[in-house]
C-alpha cells in the first residue's frame, strides 16, 4: 500500500520508537512517501521531540536518520501541477502539498490530524486503522 505520511506520524514514532507507528513505517507493505520539506519540518519540532521522548540529540538523528530511510521524498517540483487542484480539496496552506502528492501517486494519507479527514475526496488513514489492517 502506498501512503503519504504526514508530519504528526513521523514525530509520534521519534517519541515513541518502540510503538505501533514505528512498526508500521517498517512494515514492508507499506511504501511511504512525503514532500521533502517533512524532514526539515520535524527538525523544526526537535527540542519539543527531544523533550518528550527522552532521547538525546545523537539518539534523536540516528532515529530520524532510520525512518527518513523508510519514507521515498519528492521534491516539490514534483508534484507542484497538482496544486491547484489540492486547494480545491482542502482550505488548509499546511496540507495543500500532501493532498498535491497524492494526486500526483494516486495513494492515501496517512495522519492522525482529524481536520484531513474534513473532505471526501482522498482517504486518510490514521494510525489505529492501518493497525487494524496490518
Amino acid at each position: 500500500m502506498k501512503l503519504i505520511i504526514d508530519a504528526n506520524i513521523l514525530i509520534s514514532a521519534l517519541i515513541n520508537t518502540e510503538g505501533k507507528t514505528y512498526d508500521l513505517i517498517f512494515n514492508k507493505k507499506i511504501k511511504l512517501f512525503a514532500p521533502e520539506y517533512l524532514n526539515e519540518k520535524t527538525n523544526k519540532y526537535k527540542n519539543e521531540i527531544l523533550l518528550k521522548s527522552r532521547l538525546s540529540e545523537k539518539e534523536f538523528n540516528l532515529f530520524l536518520s532510520l525512518l527518513c530511510s523508510k519514507i521515498n521524498f519528492v521534491p516539490n517540483n514534483g508534484f507542484s501541477y497538482f496544486i491547484n487542484e489540492a486547494r480545491k480539496i482542502t482550505t488548509d496552506e499546511n496540507d495543500i502539498e500532501y493532498f498535491a502528492l497524492v494526486l500526483k501517486i494516486k495513494c492515501r494519507i496517512w495522519s492522525n490530524d482529524k481536520k484531513l479527514k474534513e473532505q471526501n475526496e482522498i482517504e486518510v488513514y490514521s494510525t489505529k486503522e492501518l493497525v487494524e489492517l496490518f
